[in-house]
């Protein structure tokens, strides 16, 4: 009887056992692949970082986006405000770049956070004119993700008509974008009625 020696196979046979061994190869080819992609990805987002820290994006510029949005809150205020109040030393003062964002608008007022003193100062606004003014409210700056951020102010009017009559709660969103091939600046997205407010 005559017997087949293990180094030598048939053909069909040795096809068989390489098919499995192909697998085995293109699978892990396609996970150095799958690897190299991923490291590539990681590394784009990297630069992207980078770049946005080297031009300041990697924080929050505050007092753009708050001057910003103060600017834009008056703009988007029907009827327009000619007049304006801040109030110091409360929850709702607005930074330093918003109330000169409001001195840029029109004569600006402060508005005392004591009701008792709230009269000599409306008395001041109708001796001045018959306008209404607009009580600007600063809400809060947050970041929800590290490339946006929203600045959140309110409103009340203070004067001889709609006295007291709130404009309630606007939301301006702001995004990093690119401003060329390494700068990036905090540009807004949008300004509206915050949901709910």
């Amino acid at each position: 009887m005559r017997s087949i020696s293990p180094s030598h196979h048939t053909p069909r046979a040795a096809a068989r056992l390489a098919v499995p061994a192909v697998t085995a190869l293109l699978a892990l080819l396609a996970a150095c692949a799958g690897g190299a992609e991923a490291d590539s990805a990681k590394a784009r987002a990297r630069a992207r970082a980078g770049a946005r820290d080297a031009a300041g994006c990697g924080s929050l510029d505050t007092a753009t986006v708050i001057r910003t949005a103060v600017a834009q809150f008056i703009a988007t205020t029907d009827p327009k405000p000619l007049r304006f109040l801040y109030m110091a030393g409360t929850d709702s003062t607005l930074p330093e770049a918003g109330t000169r964002a409001l001195q840029d608008k029109g004569p600006t007022y402060l508005w005392p956070a004591t009701p008792a003193q709230q009269p000599i100062v409306k008395k001041k606004l109708g001796d001045a004119g018959p306008w209404n003014a607009l009580l600007v409210t600063y809400k809060g700056v947050s970041q929800p993700t590290p490339e946006t951020a929203r600045v959140r102010l309110g409103g009340t009017w203070i004067g001889p008509v709609d006295d007291g009559k709130q404009l309630g709660v606007k939301a301006a969103n702001f995004e990093c974008r690119s401003a060329g091939d390494s700068a990036h600046v905090w540009r807004l997205t949008s300004i509206g009625a915050e949901q709910g407010a």
